[in-house]
């Protein structure tokens, strides 16, 4: 007969925080940013423009970041979160402080986005959010990593695979925070990363 270790009950050490603290206002703003045209001009693409005797039919701007697009931020909340569940308040938080209300879209879903929502103030067209197009979607999910195999709304690596691929060939930008090294995701998760 198999015993089990006897420290099974032991209270387990508490999960570091995903976000160092002097660097996660930082870290979620950027996350949030889009990159749009500024109204400066963007002298050195002109200038290669001008020196490889190319016609200037429009003129280049230098890009810059911006929040106002706002962003739609999607919790996991299934299992395999469950040890992340102060991260993701803490990023709801600080979202709210970066952002205005009207710029902010929030859902929370188990398994995959669009099934299983909890609370969803974001609209679901086709299993995708809607919004701006430039209104770039962060997931902080664990991709159904961390969750028992047979767990309740637990989605398989196909569903993921699938979801990913419509959302980074749909206009809004992509960010996923996931709470496990790449060498834990699934081969099909990898080629997402951009």
């Amino acid at each position: 007969e198999v015993m089990p270790p006897t420290d099974w009950d032991a209270p387990k050490a508490p999960v570091p925080s995903l976000l160092h603290p002097s660097r996660q206002r930082a870290l979620i703003s950027e996350l949030c940013a889009t990159r749009c045209e500024s109204d400066e001009i963007d002298l050195e693409r002109l200038s290669d423009q001008l020196a490889a005797c190319r016609v200037v039919e429009r003129i280049p701007f230098r890009h810059r970041k911006t929040l106002r697009h706002g962003v739609i931020v999607l919790f996991d909340h299934g299992l395999g979160m469950a040890p992340y569940q102060k991260d993701l308040n803490h990023v709801e938080r600080l979202v709210r402080s970066i952002l205005p209300d009207d710029q902010i879209q929030i859902g929370w879903f188990q398994g995959i986005p669009g099934r299983n929502q909890l609370l969803d103030d974001v609209g679901w067209v086709a299993e995708m959010p809607h919004g701006a197009a430039e209104r770039p979607l962060l997931i902080l999910s664990d991709l159904s990593t961390g969750a028992p195999i047979f767990g309740e709304g637990r989605a398989a690596v196909y569903e993921w695979d699938d979801y990913l691929r419509k959302a980074a060939g749909g206009p809004k930008p992509l960010r996923i925070l996931v709470p496990r090294s790449r060498t834990r995701w699934p081969m099909a998760f990898r080629r997402h990363r951009k």
